[in-house]
Formats: structure tokens, C-alpha cells, sequence
């Protein structure tokens, strides 16, 4: 979803950033807020912040693991060593 956004044009990425943040202040334990920041992250060649992310979506109840394994956005964070080391001791 983020992807789609990010793809179409900047004033979509600003917005989809803005809206974000303020979901975040709204409800910061959202699970999909964090895993949208997730894939944000993974989409802007920040695998660190985006396993972060992904990790607290989980954290918060987030346990679509087929879509963490298929979700395009998320295709440069699976790329990663961080996240390859991370899925083989959490068994993803």
C-alpha cells in the first residue's frame, strides 16, 4: 500500500508521511501504523528502522506473517542481513 503511494508522486509520499505521524500520535500502538512505517522504511533503504518497526508491529498484534513474507514493500527489508538473522531465530 505504502509502495503504491510512493510510486504515484511526492505530494502522495508527504501525505501518506503525514498522516503516519499523526496516526501515531493518535493511536501509538496501532499495529498496522507500525508495519506501514515498516514498509516505509524497507521502500527507503532503511532495513535497521524498518525491522524496528516491524518488530513493534508485532509486538503490538500485528500476525500476518504470509504477508510479511510476500508484501512487495517489504521486499528490500527481507533482502537484509538484519532480517535474515532475525527470521531464522524467530522461526519466520
Amino acid at each position: 500500500a505504502v509502495g503504491k503511494v510512493m510510486r504515484k508522486n511526492k505530494a502522495g509520499v508527504i501525505l501518506n508521511i503525514v498522516l503516519r505521524q499523526k496516526g501515531m500520535v493518535l493511536d501509538p500502538k496501532n499495529r498496522h501504523i507500525h508495519y506501514n512505517y515498516a514498509c516505509y522504511y524497507s521502500l527507503t533503504g532503511q532495513p535497521e528502522a524498518s525491522l524496528k518497526k516491524l518488530k513493534t508491529a508485532i509486538q503490538f498484534g500485528f500476525n500476518n506473517f504470509k504477508q510479511i513474507e510476500t508484501d512487495p514493500d517489504l521486499e528490500k527489508l527481507r533482502q537484509s542481513p538484519e532480517f535474515k538473522r532475525w527470521a531464522l531465530v524467530s522461526n519466520m
